[in-house]
């Protein structure tokens, strides 16, 4: 076996890519691929899979591709989040320069059953391994992370779930917590159940009460943009909700970085190391988010939380202007403005910076809407 590793690179956000020739008689002259030479090209990331450069190494008579599906967003993406994650041209670039396109979101299942996402790339060649498309038998790569002795234990599990997924992906979406009963609840109940949690109740039935009349004028895809950012605009990330999600999803020994506003706010420039041992304030915490936007609202004072609340009651009286000007001619543009919230990301000074640019178009394209 002969390779060649771009490491460091990651550190500036930039792609890495490994090239890793086998052989059973004698090794290759070069150790890195040559064009359309690839017979596995396993994905850690779609858009390094998709680059340029990667495709000219593949062929549609030999390689398999094993992708591991997350969108995760690259910088200029952070920086103007009205720009889209490119999924369906990525996928049709590496169908088209492939034999076979195996897909799985590993991101997910493995931050739901490891706990996060660090054994990722493991738990991919698990997959490419019990697919049949790496010539290494399972026992020899398990015995290479043993002897890597890093995070043996959690990379043996990663790698031995994604030999499991090619096995039986259903039981595997099971056992992650993604049944499929579940995932096949209408979008509006899921969010609607979801803000109960968040908050109450009567908190989901102001929800549902504006997407029910949305729905009654019977454009489904405007129903489920005034879901997904309504619901975006009513579960911002408080201190409250913030302690409800790491409880959540966060193993009972987890320890969490945590940058808490308020502590910026002071002078905190670095991140806070909490342990186990913080899990009673985070589940005090969690019991008090019923407090939000009352005057006890501690946290609720300062002004990116006022923006929060107040865009919520802003956003449904633009939908309920809209909906009698509504027609199959205007659908396209009533969608556009009902998504106008998705442009509002980022924390304290760029989530205030964004609100503020997002409020001034809503009000003006929702004028020019019903004029």
């Amino acid at each position: 076996m002969r390779g060649l590793d771009q490491t460091g690179l990651s550190q500036k956000a930039g792609p890495v890519v490994s090239d890793v020739r086998l052989s059973r008689s004698v090794p290759q002259p070069s150790n890195r691929a040559t064009i359309g030479s690839v017979d596995v090209l396993i994905a850690f990331d779609q858009l390094v899979a998709g680059s340029d450069g990667t495709m000219r190494m593949l062929s549609t008579e030999r390689t398999v591709v094993v992708v591991n599906t997350a969108t995760v967003p690259t910088g200029s993406m952070v920086v103007h989040p009205d720009r889209a994650y490119p999924v369906q041209e990525l996928t049709d670039r590496l169908d088209g320069r492939s034999r076979a396109h195996l897909r799985v979101d590993a991101q997910r299942l493995v931050t739901a059953l490891l706990g996060d996402e660090t054994t990722v790339n493991v738990f991919m060649v698990g997959v490419a391994t019990q697919a049949g498309h790496v010539p290494v038998g399972h026992a020899a790569i398990e015995r290479a992370i043993e002897l890597n002795g890093v995070s043996v234990a959690k990379n043996l599990a990663a790698f031995a779930w994604g030999r499991a997924w090619v096995a039986d992906a259903a039981s595997v979406e099971r056992a992650a917590g993604f049944d499929a009963e579940v995932d096949a609840t209408p979008l509006r109940e899921r969010l609607s159940a979801d803000l109960r949690g968040y908050q109450s109740a009567a908190y989901a039935a102001r929800f549902d009460a504006v997407v029910d009349e949305v729905a009654a004028l019977g454009h489904d895809e405007l129903t489920a943009a005034v879901a997904r950012h309504l619901h975006k605009l009513m579960a911002y990330k408080d201190e409250y909700e913030v302690a409800r999600l790491l409880l959540l999803t966060s193993p009972k020994k987890a320890t969490w970085h945590l940058h808490p506003p308020a502590l910026r706010s002071m002078g905190m420039r670095s991140k806070m190391r909490l342990g186990p041992a913080t899990r009673p304030a985070f589940w005090l915490l969690r019991s008090m988010r019923r407090v939000r936007g009352t005057p006890f609202d501690v946290f609720g004072w300062a002004a990116v939380r006022r923006t929060e609340r107040a865009m919520v009651p802003e956003y449904i009286r633009a939908v309920q202007s809209m909906l009698p000007h509504v027609t199959s001619a205007t659908l396209d543009e009533a969608v556009a403005i009902a998504s106008l919230p998705d442009r509002v990301r980022g924390y304290e000074e760029l989530k205030m910076e964004r609100a503020s640019a997002y409020r001034d178009e809503l009000a003006t394209r929702v004028a020019a809407f019903t004029r």
